[in-house]
């Protein structure tokens, strides 16, 4: 399945977030996240991990550009996965 967030403004720092609840043993942690842009132009900046939730703020951007944001995480048991998220950058 396909991941998608709605289409950012190239002028917005907004927050988005990934819920990894469904992939968590009970009592299983995220010790790590780390984010990626492709093609390169949106900014990620903060990044956070709350309960099951990763989150990052992104920013910047190209007008009319589609970018797959991949998070990589790890957990307590040593599970490695990532998801990709395709956002396009649209003035609005």
């Amino acid at each position: 399945m396909a991941l998608t967030w709605p289409a950012k403004d190239p002028e917005a720092n907004k927050d988005y977030g990934l819920d990894w609840s469904a992939l968590l043993a009970v009592g299983e942690t995220i010790t790590d996240s780390t984010w990626a842009v492709d093609p390169a132009g949106l900014t990620i900046g903060t990044d956070a991990i709350t309960d099951a939730i990763t989150t990052v703020w992104l920013s910047a951007g190209v007008d009319g550009t589609s970018y797959k944001v991949v998070n990589t995480i790890t957990t307590s048991r040593g599970l490695i996965d990532e998801r990709t998220v395709t956002i396009k950058v649209k003035e609005q």
